[in-house]
């Protein structure tokens, strides 16, 4: 029995507190959270600023997160941006609402990829490792509309569950797989991206 695609949407949750003169890029950063400490997941913090490096360019580049000693701190430092709200204030609905106003959602396996598959969004997406949880094809459903969404792969994606493993997140062709979804999307972005090595 084949089952129907559900509707994976939001409402609308109105406009977004940035304002720009340029298509806004939402990045967000490489993080641990204390509550579900999973360094293993994420993709290696240069690669993300490195797209966001090549995305000020282009774009108004807003980095979002909540930093806060002992409960979310950064690996690495801010990937470049015109913009920050890293402190929390951007409730839910306010955070949604960025996605929703965002030309580019980027960073790594997290929130952002419901966010960004329920408001139609392109999203490039940077793996890092536990794969055995983590993996695109865990985390999303082949009856999703998955056209606007770019996953970056290590070359061999560690299929690892634990948490804290130390995977082998390396990307050696990021700039190749970022140019093939900015092709595939119609990103208007520079290419090729620089190099992350």
């Amino acid at each position: 029995m084949k089952l129907s695609a559900p509707s994976w949407d939001l409402p609308d949750m109105g406009a977004p507190l940035v304002l720009a003169d340029r298509p806004i890029a939402l990045v967000r950063p490489v993080t641990v959270r204390s509550e579900w400490r999973n360094e293993a997941r994420n993709p290696r913090p240069e690669y993300v600023a490195a797209i966001a490096r090549e995305l000020t360019a282009t774009h108004h580049v807003v980095v979002v997160a909540d930093l806060q000693d002992g409960r979310e701190w950064l690996e690495g430092v801010l990937p470049p941006h015109h913009q920050a709200f890293v402190k929390g204030e951007l409730v839910v609905r306010e955070l949604l609402a960025l996605v929703g106003a965002a030309d580019i959602v980027v960073g790594g396996v997290g929130w952002i990829v419901p966010a960004a598959i329920a408001l139609g969004r392109r999203a490039f997406v940077i793996h890092g490792g536990h794969g055995g949880h983590n993996a695109r094809q865990i985390i999303t459903d082949p009856r999703m509309n998955l056209s606007r969404i770019g996953f970056a792969t290590p070359r061999e994606l560690c299929k690892c569950t634990d948490k804290l493993h130390q995977c082998d997140k390396s990307i050696p062709d990021l700039a190749a797989q970022w140019a093939a979804f900015c092709s595939r999307v119609g990103l208007n972005s520079l290419t090729p991206a620089p190099s992350a090595a």
